[in-house]
């Protein structure tokens, strides 16, 4: 069987995605290879590829003949042979990857490698790669990612999507930040919006402490810094002295720090706000008639997670659903309780009071005052006089 360059045997009834698996090795898999060997795959490891893998959904959504172009965010219009076109592109040119001009090596601070054998005049329908290509002669570049939440699959989707890809089929709400945060760096406005559509509807209790890591995530580094090395003349050196890497993740301390998604950070974050101060309370029953036993424990156990602000706007919020400002004031305090032994009072002692009228804020408010300062007077001190 003759491999193509992407290592996804070429096939009558369907293909193997590029990024179909998320592995933290570097080894082939299926529609990308890792740096070694990258130039043929085997049979076997094609074969073991997953069978729910995205781009044979893909391959399944044109062999179903659909001409409707909603598959695809930003599809083709219903027009004769615009699917035989958009299924010869995709299958040919992103799954088989064949007459590719363009290789993108991909490496995650999550720690996975792949590589794509692709096509510039379509990867050009992405702003950022496009200004990538034309700032360089190279054709085989190194991209460093370090972005946590974006992940293989996501960056796989994404590139999918620019060869016309039913790409939005594919978001799920188990994938939809990560393809969020990798559209946003590829800068796929539409792509972007489907993802976070599925996002706003796929918040839930077991998840939303992504949800918050994701929407308060800043960036003080470039979203995707090029990569470089030494050790393979072959990868671009592309604005290497401008590129930096963050290895620790993505939350920074400072709160002046940007968004690092923009304009979508900010309104997940409004509604993450929303479903913990709203939601999740009269989701849980915590605050029914009776209360679900430990319902409450469970509220106050992800509460005691999380930074001041955030906490002080869901306690303070005007549709938080306690039946009596006596019941929020009690359930408050139990919070600041749990806050306090697990978080310490390194950065200020919390406190619940109830508001007098006219005051503002609602009736029960949260407050923290600063952290007391260390008495300058000490044994060394005395010692010295």
């Amino acid at each position: 069987m003759l491999m193509p360059s992407n290592g996804v045997p070429h096939t009558s009834s369907a293909a193997s995605e590029a990024g179909s698996t998320s592995t933290a090795a570097p080894t082939t898999s299926a529609g990308g290879t890792s740096d070694r060997g990258h130039e043929t795959a085997t049979a076997a490891t094609s074969a073991a590829t997953s069978s729910h893998s995205p781009i044979q959904s893909q391959a399944s959504f044109f062999t179903a003949g659909s001409s409707s172009g909603g598959g695809a965010v930003g599809g083709t219009a219903n027009q004769p042979g615009a699917d035989a076109l958009l299924q010869h592109v995709y299958q040919n040119g992103f799954c088989n990857a064949q007459w590719h001009d363009c290789i993108l090596h991909f490496h995650s601070v999550n720690g996975f490698t792949r590589m794509f054998h692709l096509h510039t005049l379509l990867l050009a329908r992405s702003p950022y790669l496009r200004q990538l290509l034309m700032s360089t002669h190279r054709r085989e570049i190194g991209l460093q990612l370090d972005d946590p939440h974006i992940t293989e699959d996501a960056i796989s989707i994404c590139l999918g999507h620019l060869y016309g890809g039913p790409s939005s089929s594919l978001i799920t709400p188990e994938n939809a930040l990560a393809v969020l945060a990798a559209a946003f760096y590829l800068q796929l406005d539409e792509l972007c919006q489907a993802a976070h559509a599925i996002c706003k509807q796929s918040i839930t209790a077991d998840n939303v402490q992504s949800y918050i890591a994701f929407s308060r995530a800043t960036t003080q580094h470039p979203r995707l810094s090029s990569f470089s090395t030494t050790s393979s003349p072959a990868f671009g050196d592309v604005n290497n002295s401008s590129a930096s890497h963050s290895p620790n993740g993505s939350i920074a301390s400072s709160s002046t720090a940007p968004p690092r998604y923009g304009a979508y950070s900010e309104d997940l974050n409004r509604t993450t706000t929303e479903f913990l101060a709203r939601a999740l309370p009269v989701e849980t029953g915590a605050f029914s008639v009776p209360p679900v036993p430990g319902a409450q424990e469970r509220l106050i156990g992800i509460y005691s997670t999380l930074d001041f602000d955030l906490f002080k706007s869901i306690a303070q919020h005007p549709s938080f659903p306690a039946r009596s400002t006596q019941e929020l004031f009690n359930f408050s305090k139990k919070c600041v309780a749990a806050r306090k032994k697990r978080l310490g009072t390194a950065l200020g002692e919390e406190q619940v009071v109830l508001a007098f009228a006219g005051q503002g804020g609602g009736a029960v408010q949260v407050l923290r005052k600063p952290p007391k300062k260390l008495s300058k007077i000490g044994p060394h001190a005395l010692a010295n006089k």
